[in-house]
């Protein structure tokens, strides 16, 4: 299983991740899988229906085949725990996701069971606190509940246009993002604005401005 970086956040994420696990933006790769997945399947029903046809043993029926070698494993393994040895254990949601493809991997491993077990709790304790991670918008990356929280404040709503935000993080306060963003008033429409958000349970509860 092959890892890619999430172009809204730079994190990790497996290749048939449908999110990424970290920011929550759309996967690139699901993107452009999706309309070869439907041709695949498509084929997939076609041959089927020719196997059944020609009265000879579907191949889902025979042996089951390792979609990866033992060599490309043992290479994937190498990649993941190279990667996992310059993660800080306070990433969670990050080791939690590299255990859990190794996990996959190695099925049996119970150094990679306990791990992503141990993860997964810490994700869970977190989540029950301070909430899942805010859900961003899959074009631009800005959290929707930020969008809301600022154009809720604002004079004139249709002219705030959000610029950027820094990758999220999180402690016991809950989720932390700084966002740049500009308008909401006539007076200050072309002034850029930098505000740090604090959001627990895909709300905002604090901000604090930058500059």
């Amino acid at each position: 299983m092959s890892l890619v970086y999430c172009k809204s956040c730079s994190g990790i994420l497996s290749r048939e991740d449908a999110r990424c696990p970290h920011c929550g933006a759309l996967s690139p790769k699901r993107r452009s899988f999706r309309l070869t997945g439907i041709l695949l399947s498509m084929a997939m029903v076609i041959l089927i229906a020719g196997i059944a046809l020609s009265g000879l043993t579907p191949a889902f029926e025979l042996a089951a085949t390792p979609l990866l070698s033992e060599q490309q494993r043992s290479q994937q393994e190498k990649l993941l725990v190279s990667e996992l040895k310059n993660i800080p254990a306070k990433e969670i949601y990050t080791n939690m996701h590299m255990y859990k493809v190794l996990m996959d991997l190695f099925p049996s491993n119970q150094r990679y069971i306990k791990k992503h077990t141990h993860y997964a709790i810490k994700v869970k304790e977190l989540e029950q606190k301070i909430g899942e991670r805010p859900v961003v918008n899959d074009l631009d990356g800005i959290p929707s509940a930020i969008k809301v929280f600022v154009k809720k404040r604002v004079k004139n709503r249709r002219s705030v246009d959000f610029k950027s935000c820094s990758k999220m993080s999180f402690s016991d306060a809950g989720w932390i993002i700084s966002c740049k963003y500009s308008g909401g008033n006539l007076v200050d429409a072309d002034v850029l604005k930098d505000y740090q958000f604090t959001l627990r349970h895909n709300s905002v509860v604090t901000t604090t401005k930058l500059f």
